[in-house]
């Protein structure tokens, strides 16, 4: 035998997986069947479905911070949230109204999401979503940013509380830092807000209040820490514990 092919698991073709950041072993998918479903991969079976209301491809699938709500954008222009313990749909408004994909993002701990995706006229918009706002059905933020053609991705880092938007640009520029990094007192580099025009801001290279090793190793132990809670699909809300006293160092890096 030369291939096995096992008769469980997806029915069809795979666009999109998502571990569960607070709960060992619990995977999301999302399908070309217009389907999410929730699998344990210790024992290789579904464990829960999302409730089925897509009629078209699911383009974004990120967790909240606290693993009990994801976000999905989809091709009919529309975002929803649900409940991953119950399964039900939680929010369901009116995106970016282009012919193109959309994308989403949790900002960590922050009760909000960050949407990218097309104007009717081919615009790239950015906007920033209250999750206690969701009624109202408009952003609390948006921008356009161009209209180049390629997706924006967004990815938002929680320890820096900065939000990386990658994609295709309408141009490019570089800028080069000193080659010996050690030597290098201060680096300068540009921070873009969606209120206000791209500035320039400095900060050490040299973080002498805690080295690049203390940094993993002190995220790694929330990340052991979180996973320790062994929490499963149907489980509470859970509060990730943090370490204080290293993330008091930590405030240097901000």
């Amino acid at each position: 035998m030369i291939w096995k092919i096992p008769e469980r698991g997806p029915t069809a073709n795979v666009g999109h997986t998502l571990f569960r950041p607070t709960a060992d072993n619990i995977l999301l998918s999302a399908s070309a069947d217009y389907t999410v479903k929730i699998w344990d991969i210790s024992t290789g079976q579904q464990r829960s479905e999302l409730a089925n209301v897509y009629a078209d491809l699911i383009q974004g699938l990120p967790f909240n911070y606290n693993g009990t709500l994801v976000a999905t954008t989809c091709k009919d222009k529309k975002f929803r949230i649900f409940d991953v313990r119950t399964g039900a749909i939680v929010n369901e408004i009116n995106g970016h109204q282009g012919i193109k994909g959309s994308r989403v993002e949790w900002l960590g701990s922050h009760d909000k999401f960050v949407t990218t995706g097309f104007s009717r006229s081919s615009e790239r918009q950015l906007f920033v979503w209250g999750h206690a706002n969701l009624e109202s059905g408009e952003p609390l933020k948006n921008e356009t940013v161009d209209n180049a053609s390629g997706f924006l991705i967004p990815k938002y880092d929680n320890d820096t509380n900065m939000l990386y938007v990658t994609g295709m640009l309408s141009e490019y520029k570089s800028q080069g830092f000193t080659p010996s990094v050690s030597a290098a007192a201060l680096v300068t580099t540009r921070t873009a807000e969606i209120s206000s025009p791209s500035r320039p801001s400095s900060f050490d290279s040299r973080a002498p209040v805690i080295s690049e090793k203390e940094l993993h190793d002190t995220l790694n132990s929330l990340r052991r820490e979180n996973n320790e809670l062994k929490l499963q699909v149907n489980s509470k809300d859970a509060r990730i514990r943090q370490l204080k006293a290293k993330l008091e160092q930590l405030k240097a890096f901000s």
